[in-house]
This record gives structure tokens, C-alpha cells and sequence, in this order.
């Protein structure tokens, strides 16, 4: 089944009545960025609505998922400032998502054996279980809603997603 335009109907309007004011606009970019936001918004939707069954939110799912990845990596037990600069996020927004996943169960935070003054966050078991059933109920939601393109297209898609994402291309 061929979905509509998934730019809503008062950006459509918009788009328009710019196009109207301006003539000689080319909206294509705006209208590619609106379409873009819009997949993104029901891509997050889908893994939010996934998260949310286990009481998780998606910042404490990528705090999750950086550890669970420098486990698989076998590299040290990362702490709240390495979590803190490979996600991107500030030093207190980590304290507050460690809180919730260690009072869920998820984490634990031990004194690092090199430095007593720093903090290690290894997962748990219910952590490590919690990874292994979730990733692959995730990624089958992920390729249903890939469904509607053809094997052809995905990989297009894959490749085309890939060249918005250089460095050339990407905002100052």
C-alpha cells in the first residue's frame, strides 16, 4: 500500500504559500527536511512505545546500550564521565539516568580499583538479558517499517541517508 506525503497538511500549506510569495524559492530542501523529521519522529515513536514496556526511557536505553557495547568490545568498565562524553550529554544528566538504572536493577556503580576518587558502572545481569531480548525485537520493528520499500530501495535508501550524512553536507 503506497502512503501519502507524510509532511502534514499545514506544512504542505506552507510550503505553498512560500512557494507563492517566492517564486523563485526552491523549497525541495525544506520539503526533504520536513519528510526527514517526520520519518525520525515515527521511527523514534516505534522504540519509545517498545522502551516504554519495560519502563525505560531512550536516554536511559543509550546509557544501556554504550555500556552493553564496551562490554561486547571487552574494553574497561566505563564510568559516568566517559558515558557522559560519548553520548554527549552533561556529567548531571548521567548522574540522573545512573540513578534510575541502578534503582532499577540495571547498573551498579563500584569504586574504581585504579583511582578510589572514580566511580565504575558496570551492567547487571537483568541489564545484559534485558539487551539480548530487546535488540532483536527492535530490529524486527525497525525492518517492518522498512517493509514498505522493496530490497532495492532499502538499500538505496541506506546509501542515499548515507551521503546526507557526510561532512561535506553536514551544517556548520
Amino acid at each position: 500500500m503506497d502512503k501519502p506525503d507524510c509532511i502534514a497538511p499545514h506544512k504542505r500549506e506552507l510550503f505553498r504559500k512560500l512557494a507563492e510569495r517566492h517564486p523563485n524559492l526552491d523549497l525541495r530542501g525544506l520539503e526533504v527536511t520536513a519528510t526527514l523529521k517526520a520519518t525520525c519522529k515515527s521511527f523514534d515513536g516505534m522504540m519509545e512505545n517498545q522502551l516504554q514496556e519495560f519502563g525505560l526511557s531512550e536516554g536511559r536505553f543509550f546509557v544501556l546500550v554504550y555500556l552493553f557495547s564496551e562490554e561486547l568490545f571487552q574494553n574497561d568498565v566505563p564510568g559516568p564521565s566517559d558515558i557522559a562524553d560519548n553520548l554527549g550529554v552533561t556529567r548531571a544528566t548521567i548522574t540522573g539516568l545512573l540513578d534510575g538504572l541502578e534503582r532499577d536493577g540495571y547498573v551498579e556503580r563500584y569504586q574504581d580499583n585504579r583511582d578510589r576518587r572514580a566511580l565504575t558502572i558496570p551492567l547487571t545481569d537483568k541489564a545484559r538479558r534485558f539487551m539480548d531480548d530487546f535488540i532483536p525485537s527492535a530490529a524486527e520493528a525497525a525492518n517492518s517499517a522498512l517493509d514498505a520499500l522493496d530490497p532495492e530501495e532499502q538499500a538505496t535508501f541506506k546509501v542515499l541517508l548515507g551521503k546526507l550524512t557526510t561532512p561535506a553536507v553536514a551544517a556548520p
